[in-house]
């Protein structure tokens, strides 16, 4: 089984929270190291790849060594001053095209699955040929293109204001809890068209619930049973492209014996 030889980096930022009924304890930053792009660029996690698309029908050609089964996730951002487009598309070894994806806010492609074990091909491009500008990209393994950990969260639910300020984010907190309760996680959407996936992770990082809002009913709770006590992880993406503001609060609710 080969080891992923990927690409790439948490691009850095400092992202504040804004205070609706708690003030966030937390400003997360994530740092990286920045490597301009070359034709054929072998990939690594841990970088920042850097380009410019200056050219009509330019096509920026990265290559990426992965195993089947392996889980990536892949982000193309511009800066604020770039006008441009991104569009990314991933090509199998066997020359198929296997993802695409293009969009004015960031290009993103998340939880993707390898199909086989081999040599990978990532295009980064302007959609269509019609803009130009710098671009910055991301790969990680995993479900999201960056992680942030906003702190921990008490248990009385006391509104905490949140934020995914970017396509491909995941916000984190932790919560400690006794043995032998039921807990009582809320996510509602606050002034945004967030529509929230939400997942508890217990202390051995085991996925113990998952819950997804929808389009008319945006609000997630999740009740999960806690039998060991320990450290938690509550854990926050938007369904599709979708990102924003939120609350979020916990409590336990009942004891379970």
């Amino acid at each position: 089984m080969w080891s992923l030889l990927i690409l790439f980096s948490l691009l850095a930022a400092t992202i504040p929270y804004s205070s609706h009924a708690q003030t966030a304890t937390l400003t997360p930053t994530v740092t990286s190291t920045t490597m301009p792009v070359s034709d054929g660029l072998q990939l690594q996690i841990g970088q920042t790849v850097q380009g410019n698309i200056s050219q009509s029908k330019q096509r920026d050609r990265l290559i990426l060594f992965g195993a089947a089964g392996t889980v990536v996730s892949l982000g193309m951002f511009t800066p604020l001053d770039s006008r441009l487009v991104p569009r990314i598309e991933i090509y199998a070894p066997n020359g198929e095209v296997v993802a695409s994806t293009t969009h004015p806010t960031g290009a993103v492609i998340l939880g993707y699955q390898l199909p086989v074990t081999g040599a990978y091909i990532v295009f980064a491009s302007a959609d269509g040929n019609r803009t130009r500008g710098a671009y910055l990209i991301t790969l990680t393994a995993g479900t999201a293109v960056r992680e942030l950990v906003r702190g921990a969260l008490t248990l009385d639910s006391t509104l905490r204001d949140g934020a995914l300020t970017r396509v491909g984010d995941r916000d984190v907190y932790e919560v400690d809890l006794p043995a032998n309760v039921t807990l009582s996680a809320n996510v509602v959407p606050y002034q945004s068209a967030l529509v929230p996936v939400v997942e508890i992770i217990d202390p051995t990082g085991n996925l113990m619930a998952r819950a997804t809002g929808s389009s008319g009913l945006r609000q997630v709770t999740l009740t999960p049973s806690i039998g060991q006590a320990g450290r938690y992880q509550i854990r926050i993406v938007g369904q599709g492209q979708t990102i924003g503001r939120y609350l979020i609060s916990v409590r336990v609710i009942t004891p379970t014996s």
